[in-house]
């Protein structure tokens, strides 16, 4: 019986040794390899890149995991690219506004300029025609002068008035816009 057994001996450690190697090739193929798979794609997903798909085509827990990954990372691309789109959108908004609000400062700094030439022009005859400076004495002539002082300030101030109620219209636009998405 000894002498049975150890001619089998190493046959029975060959067919355990073949039966280990079989075993654990079936399982690398069918659970450690797709996971090491699905593990990469994550791995990239969340490196942002979302062009990679796990291609998964089983029918267990790990392709439904596979088929998981591959539309979160459609739907992130998708997401991400909206947001893109969104960012560029609100820049160039930004840019408009920016651009806006120059120019009514450009026209503010004017309009003071060109208000305060005709206020101290009015003033100026007011005062002398008040205190009796001679060339003021021809009331005639001042009063007529500073009347038309006074109708290019309000025509200036009226200017000043549409001006603002164009940029409150335009914010008002703005937060239709803002409402509406």
């Amino acid at each position: 019986l000894w002498e049975a057994l150890k001619k089998t001996l190493p046959l029975i450690i060959a067919a355990i040794i073949l039966v280990s190697v079989i075993c654990s090739f079936i399982y690398t193929h069918l659970f450690a390899r797709p996971v090491q798979k699905l593990s990469e794609v994550s791995g990239r997903i969340a490196k942002m890149d979302f062009d990679v798909k796990s291609g998964s085509k089983r029918r267990d827990e790990i392709g439904d995991l596979g088929r998981d990954l591959d539309e979160l990372s459609t739907n992130l691309n998708e997401t991400i690219t909206s947001l893109n789109k969104r960012t560029e959108e609100l820049e160039r908004e930004i840019e408009r506004v920016n651009e806006l609000e120059r120019q009514k400062d450009v026209f503010f700094a004017a309009a003071s300029h060109e208000l305060k030439t005709p206020i101290t022009i009015a003033q100026g005859q007011v005062r002398g025609m008040m205190d009796g400076i001679e060339p003021y004495n021809d009331f005639e002539t001042y009063l007529p002068k500073t009347l038309s002082s006074l109708k290019r300030m309000e025509s200036l101030i009226n200017e000043i008035l549409t001006a603002s109620r164009m940029q409150a219209g335009n914010e008002i636009e703005i937060e239709i816009g803002r409402a509406s998405c």
